[in-house]
């Protein structure tokens, strides 16, 4: 009887540890996804998304090689709920997270302490209604959004921080306080497509170690808490403030707080919401090796749900191609599978991610930093017809620039790269196919190809120059129906601008004779310029770009690299030029240079309600008869030619002021025209 009763008692402990083993997972063991998804905060061509929508996205998935499952993106409680912007991001396919800052620019511009009562004002219910409306309008939305708020709330340097709240004296406290309080009122309105991430900072010199600041006291407990997250960054060795910085690795400043993080609640997912590093020389390493070890030491952190790149030339040159080496080491790591490119929600969820409107496979290759252009949408292509080389619709290792024969073309290509496209050919049979291309060499060749079948070879002749184009031919049979073709680099140095097919086997078009054409410079910005065969640079010709068609109202669907307005306008962002270049600016990044009478640049903008619009434009010149004027087609907005004063030089910066005119809501192309040359442009300013 004892006997039993020891076997009985047995068998009821067994069932209650297999039971605890079921209710309490094993640290780290989060359940899904099986990686990690690839996020980032993009910026391209001076601005920051969302200034520059859609086209800053696909700008950096062409740079890396993957889709991004997210973009991160930063707004004040100035703003209103981003509808427009998290659905641009939803319609690429991936989701957003949203940075709300807890604080006002147009009360405190600077973000100082002076206006650290927004704490109290929050728990008074002085922004009841700005929070309703907010999550009204988030839930409204539908689709999954992060919300990362009061984010780095332990460190010295934001109005929401528990150091500039009391500190040791209720500091954290009244960071949980405001969370649990503005959490609550999402849930009052039934907002639950909004997923929380409580963001910390790491450690680093500007947080305070006190054991009051440390994080577990600002974690408003998990009931409020959807994602655990940080950021961190590699300072080494200095920050442009002065100070010198320790060198950050994984191991001495990232596992650190993820094995707190871990400690809080190990069945929830890690968001690094802000992870770079710039650039430095440490023990015979540099950042290519640090991004190989930082995404290696990823992999073996399963709690690391996602990440975002903060991909910006900020503080220090953040960016995963501030260097070839860098960029190459970033495609590397990108390469593995464990990295995600579509959103797999880890807390279950059923809100499934768009399909990607894009498509690119991974590769290894170094690729160098490209010309800001736009990518375009991938769609079948009809053959006999011409197709543009830079409509691909997927690609690996190439980059896209300006033309010499207007629009874009294909170049830096290397042996092994290729570009596919997606063709609908109309009939059956026999087809010459023309090739555009131009280069240095005699190295160029590529084979036409449909799956593992060569359809054809070319040879690519070294016709002078980068931009001095000819046209090579090949014969093709090709079935009917829907299809994908690849044209593949046997050979390296050469670009294509665009390829046609034509039936029948007609007799093949001369090549021209070369002319003495002069090469096009190069988009110039602040990376470093791709290694090229060394050449004799002749005169650039500047090079007109293609310019769309002026759009008065809304348009079906939305423009990609539009604006919203209103909104500041990076000179340098424009969709379209003639004349101009680009060169690096004293106030930071890049401004608009070389404006001569007649030149011009386009930016494709959205306007949500028909308004009374402000413009200022941001310029230096050492001249004191400059004029420009903002048009829409031919009509000259305002009716008003600005005058450009003399600031003192081309870098001395000064705004010419304000004027008014009215733009109706919908989409619209808006022209900066130099009526009169002989100035530089750094940005414009819409405001109501």
């Amino acid at each position: 009887m004892v006997k039993h009763k020891v076997i009985q008692v047995f068998l009821i402990l067994a069932i209650i540890l297999a039971t605890m083993f079921v209710i309490l997972p094993v640290q780290g063991a989060v359940p899904v996804p099986n990686g990690c998804m690839i996020g980032a905060f993009t910026f391209d061509g001076g601005a920051m998304f969302p200034q520059n929508g859609l086209y800053g996205i696909q700008q950096y998935q062409n740079l890396i090689g993957r889709k991004a499952a997210q973009v991160l993106t930063f707004i004040t409680w100035d703003d209103s709920f981003p509808t427009n912007d998290c659905n641009i991001v939803k319609n690429y396919g991936a989701v957003p997270q949203v940075t709300w800052e807890l604080y006002r620019p147009s009360i405190n511009p600077n973000n100082t302490a002076a206006s650290a009562t927004y704490m109290n004002d929050v728990l008074a219910g002085k922004y009841d209604s700005y929070i309703t409306t907010f999550a009204t309008a988030a839930k409204n939305y539908g689709g999954m959004v992060l919300i990362r708020f009061l984010h780095e709330m332990n460190g010295n340097w934001y109005v929401w921080g528990g150091p500039k709240n009391g500190g040791q004296n209720g500091g954290p406290a009244k960071v949980v306080s405001v969370w649990r309080y503005v959490v609550d009122k999402f849930r009052a309105v039934g907002a639950d497509n909004v997923k929380w991430v409580w963001c910390p900072h790491g450690p680093t010199g500007d947080v305070p170690t006190a054991p009051w600041n440390d994080i577990t006291n600002y974690y408003p407990g998990d009931n409020y808490v959807d994602w655990l997250g940080f950021d961190q960054y590699n300072w080494y060795p200095n920050d442009p403030w002065g100070g010198t910085r320790p060198y950050f690795d994984w191991n001495n400043s990232y596992k650190p707080i993820y094995d707190k993080l871990v400690a809080i609640n190990p069945n929830k997912p890690i968001s690094i919401s802000e992870m770079a590093c710039g650039e430095f020389t440490y023990n015979g390493t540099g950042k290519d090796t640090w991004i190989y070890n930082i995404f290696a030491a990823i992999k073996n952190a399963p709690n690391v749900k996602l990440y975002s790149w903060f991909n910006i030339n900020k503080e220090k040159d953040w960016r995963v191609n501030s260097n070839p080496a860098a960029l190459a080491a970033f495609r590397t790591a990108m390469s593995d599978p464990y990295f995600l490119s579509d959103f797999i929600d880890p807390l279950g969820d059923s809100n499934p991610t768009p399909t990607s409107t894009v498509s690119v496979t991974p590769t290894p290759t170094a690729a160098p930093t490209p010309t800001p252009t736009p990518v375009p949408t991938p769609v079948s292509k009809f053959i006999p017809g011409k197709i543009e080389a830079e409509s691909y619709n997927a690609m690996s290792g190439i980059q896209t620039e300006v033309c010499s024969e207007g629009t874009l073309n294909v170049g830096w290509i290397d042996a092994g790269d290729w570009l596919d496209y997606n063709v609908n050919v109309q009939t059956g049979g026999s087809y010459r196919v023309d090739y555009r291309v131009a280069s240095t060499s005699d190295t160029g060749r590529f084979d036409l190809r449909k799956g593992s079948t060569v359809l054809a070879s070319t040879t690519v002749p070294n016709t002078g120059g980068w931009q001095v184009w000819t046209t090579v031919s090949a014969y093709v049979n090709l079935n009917a129906g829907s299809q994908t073709l690849r044209i593949y680099a046997t050979g390296s140095l050469w670009n294509i601008n665009w390829f046609s097919f034509t039936s029948g086997n007609p007799t093949p078009t001369p090549t021209p004779t070369r002319t003495a054409t002069a090469t096009p410079t190069r988009v110039a910005t602040a990376t470093p310029t791709p290694a090229r065969v060394a050449t004799a640079t002749p005169t650039p010709t500047r090079a007109v770009t293609a310019t769309p068609t002026p759009t008065t109202g809304p348009t079906p669907t939305s423009v990609p690299g539009s604006v919203t307005l209103p909104a500041r306008i990076e000179a340098e962002n424009y969709n379209a030029m003639s004349g101009i270049q680009t060169q690096s600016c004293s106030e930071g990044g890049l401004n608009v240079t070389a404006i001569d009478t007649g030149d011009w640049l386009e930016y494709q903008v959205y306007v949500p309600e028909t308004a009374t619009y402000y413009v200022e434009f941001r310029v230096a010149s050492p001249n004191s008869n400059a004029q420009i004027q903002l048009k829409e087609g031919s009509t000259v907005l305002g009716s008003r030619t600005q005058t450009v004063n003399n600031t003192g030089g081309w870098q001395n910066w000064a705004c010419t002021g304000k004027y008014s005119f009215t733009l109706t809501a919908g989409y619209h192309t808006l022209r900066v025209y130099a009526a009169t040359g002989g100035f530089n442009l750094n940005w414009f300013e819409l405001t109501k």
